[in-house]
């Protein structure tokens, strides 16, 4: 255990109603809309964030809901703060973005910095914006843009909040920052217009709807206006690279009967690392910090580890390879695998796409086409490298790709 956690947990009951006074105090002056400011160029505004801190399975679901607005014909973006980048500047999720929308025509931009309406006024002002409004069905929308992580983000307006809840971590059992994981008490929720239970693959839909069914009662008279959803992460397949650089692909069974070892620094390894070893014939684990930076001397340690196991294959996620791929591969000692992800929404997706639509201002007419549930991005945070039009923080653009 580090001395930061020590600490945490010596220290972190004394300190928690402390933080729950604090954050109620902040939550007040939002609701009474002080230090609220409208998006750039009236852009419109739909959060994806989560009461926790790490992983609920965030990056998919903002790329499915991303590819869905596109199937709508509107201009969409992504907007993210870009956290602990590398020594390059390169955030390890705007990477897996940028993967997932690669070949849309057309593009949806990632727009990267820790001001999320600065950076998306910087974005706008670059003669790219008006192409990608331009180039879309919806060509007089003023342009939607997806927060990735905005919940407690609030100085940005927003016309819908969706909140994610990872069901191997039910929050009702949690306790707030710093004696537990939860930076809201559950009772934000009712500031939200759609609530997403994620990974039900890992617990069951029976259980899954189970947590979805208790939030929305504590939610009491207010239930009726916040909508309900559950999805699945589902593995699309393999891709990656073996020793020689060679692209491979796979189906998930071929994991079968082999030795791999699984690697990861996201914020929930659970769900990852547990699919793996349903797999395998086989699995070792190295879970790392969320977002770590993979430094010389972590990568020769995953080196050794997966010399020492005999490992068949190192199974990472895509938000990982964004910093593994700069590994020479002849260093690896055997493939490295990633996921395809594809999000499978079990019940409740109408009414997401409800508030979706209705946030987005989608109407039928001109430049609106319906979208079926997948339609967009089918595989989220899936093939390829690169992405048309991603602009950073600083207004710098950091293409990968052509453009249209």
């Amino acid at each position: 255990m580090s001395r930061w956690q020590t600490l945490r947990r010596a220290l972190g009951p004394a300190a928690e109603p402390i933080y729950r006074a604090v954050i109620a105090r902040r939550n007040r002056a939002f609701d009474a809309g002080v230090g609220v400011r409208p998006a750039p160029g009236g852009l419109r505004v739909i959060s994806v964030g989560n009461l926790s801190t790490g992983g609920t399975g965030k990056t998919p679901v903002v790329a499915h809901l991303a590819g869905v607005l596109h199937g709508y014909g509107l201009p969409v973006a992504v907007a993210l703060r870009g956290y602990r980048p590398d020594a390059a500047g390169v955030s390890d999720e705007a990477e897996e973005y940028r993967r997932a929308f690669v070949g849309l025509r057309p593009a949806v931009p990632v727009v990267v910095g820790p001001d999320r309406r600065a950076a998306l006024a910087r974005f706008l002002a670059d003669p790219e914006a008006a192409r990608w409004r331009r180039q879309s069905a919806a060509r007089d929308h003023a342009g939607v843009v997806i927060l990735d992580d905005g919940f407690q983000h609030r100085r940005l307006a927003r016309d819908a909040d969706v909140v994610l809840i990872d069901a191997t971590r039910d929050p009702r059992w949690q306790r707030l920052l710093p004696a537990g994981e939860l930076r809201e008490p559950v009772s934000a929720l009712g500031r939200a217009h759609a609530v997403v239970i994620t990974h039900a693959e890992a617990v069951g839909a029976g259980a899954a709807e189970g947590i979805a069914g208790a939030l929305r009662a504590g939610l009491g008279a207010g239930s009726d206006r916040v909508a309900f959803a559950g999805c699945a992460h589902r593995w699309d397949g393999l891709e990656g690279i073996d020793p020689a650089g060679q692209p491979l692909e796979h189906e998930e069974s071929w994991l079968a009967g082999r030795r791999v070892l699984a690697l990861c620094a996201i914020g929930n390894p659970g769900p990852f690392v547990g699919r793996v070893r349903a797999l395998a014939a086989r699995a070792e684990a190295i879970t790392l910090p969320d977002h770590d930076g993979y430094s010389g001397a972590t990568v020769a340690r995953v080196l050794a580890a997966a010399q020492r196991s005999g490992a068949q294959a190192i199974v990472t996620t895509q938000k990982d390879w964004s910093k593994l791929a700069r590994v020479e591969p002849a260093r690896w000692p055997c493939p490295v695998l990633r996921p395809r992800l594809r999000i499978e929404f079990l019940w409740g997706l109408d009414d997401l796409l409800g508030v979706i639509a209705r946030a987005a201002g989608a109407q039928p007419g001109t430049g609106w086409r319906g979208a079926s549930p997948g339609q967009g991005v089918a595989s989220a945070a899936g093939h390829g490298a690169g992405n048309d039009a991603a602009i950073d923080g600083t207004g710098g653009r950091t293409d990968g790709g052509s453009r249209a």
